[in-house]
């Protein structure tokens, strides 16, 4: 058997054990950094899953409070005069107007049949009050049917803002958490090679001060001698490049 051969088997296998058993640990730590990722981007899912429901609850009270706000404005003439006439007719061809204009006319006319006044002027006048007042009546009540429900796709909107920004908070921890795991997962590794290194360095080192046997004699023989404390110090190879190579990076 020739001399660095025997090297090779005496030295050889804890080296071989030793980067054998950090690609091991290597594996493991991105193993479980792969998990933790995993775990945290079904979280993510679930949030936006989450968060998508619970929007798709407010919703409709969202439309309506938008609905009631475009009503009002319509009726207030904020969003011009044939916005607010044409929200005017409509209300004057509701079935509420409608029915609160029989009623009255009917009473009104009653009224003057009983007392002889059908033909009267006051009678007409009394007819074109009815239906100015009535058109008011109704007017204030639309309004007043319409505030509450702006007031509650307000308070759903708000709701839902609320909803949001908490969401948003917690994808920031879950990526907060993912950028822990991950710098984990590199050092964690790292450290595993700087160990690997510092045992493969204890290897050589015990090989050269006579610690292993056989080798320890070899290396020591070749070296000057076993319990030196200190592995040789090889030459260092200087490449001298050609004169075309000016224009290379330097070694």
């Amino acid at each position: 058997m020739g001399l660095f051969s025997s090297i090779a088997r005496i030295v050889g296998g804890p080296i071989v054990n030793t980067i054998l058993g950090s690609s091991s640990s290597k594996k493991a730590i991105g193993r479980a950094n792969d998990a933790t990722q995993l775990g945290l981007a079904n979280a993510r899912t679930d949030l936006n899953s989450q968060l998508a429901a619970s929007q798709g609850r407010l919703d409709p009270y969202e439309h309506a409070g938008t609905d009631a706000l475009s009503g009002i404005r319509s009726i207030l003439g904020l969003d011009g005069n044939d916005a607010q006439g044409s929200a005017i007719t409509g209300l004057q061809n509701s079935p509420l107007f409608q029915s609160l204009m029989r009623n009255g006319q009917d009473i009104l006319l009653n009224n003057a049949s009983a007392t002889g006044g059908l033909r009267g002027g006051n009678l007409q006048h009394g007819l074109a009050n009815f239906s100015a007042d009535t058109l008011a009546q109704v007017i204030q009540q639309q309004l007043s049917n319409l505030s509450p429900l702006m007031s509650q796709g307000f308070g759903a909107t708000q709701f839902g803002a609320g909803l949001g920004a908490q969401n948003a908070a917690q994808l920031g921890q879950l990526d907060v958490g993912s950028g822990q795991a991950n710098a984990g997962a590199i050092l964690g590794k790292n450290a595993v090679n700087n160990n690997m290194f510092s045992e493969i360095q204890k290897t050589l080192q015990n090989a050269a001060t006579g610690g292993m046997g056989g080798a320890g004699s070899i290396l020591g023989s070749l070296f000057g001698g076993a319990g030196s404390g200190a592995l040789p110090n090889f030459p260092k190879i200087n490449i001298a490049l050609p004169s075309s190579s000016a224009g290379l990076p330097g070694f």
